[in-house]
């Protein structure tokens, strides 16, 4: 309860100084922001194991600035995705007659 005045105190300079200098309103700064995600299927191909396909999911955000007389732009982006897949056999190869099993 004794560091509510400090926290407020903190909160609003930080607000206030951001508003005041941080960005001036001589120039105009292009920012943008973007989400993104969607659903996946995910497969190998191998002669080695027999594979289901499995299902999974991908999401992602990024942002960008582009500040003004400045030949170059700031962009800042992350992903992340989940997918499964099933393994069921392994094959191997005989090494005495060529032939393959499974295990």
């Amino acid at each position: 309860m004794k560091k509510i005045p400090f926290v407020l105190l903190v909160a609003l300079s930080i607000c206030f100084v951001t508003i005041s200098s941080a960005q001036s309103n001589k120039y105009v700064i292009k920012n943008g922001f973007a989400i993104g995600g969607g659903l996946t299927q995910f497969d190998i191909i191998t002669d080695n194991f027999e594979t289901t396909k499995g299902e999974g999911w991908i999401g992602g955000m990024s942002a960008t600035v582009m500040p003004p007389h400045r030949p170059y732009g700031v962009s800042y982006g992350m992903q992340l995705s989940e997918n499964s897949i099933g393994v069921s056999r392994l094959y191997i190869l005989n090494r005495f007659n060529g032939t393959r099993g499974r295990i």
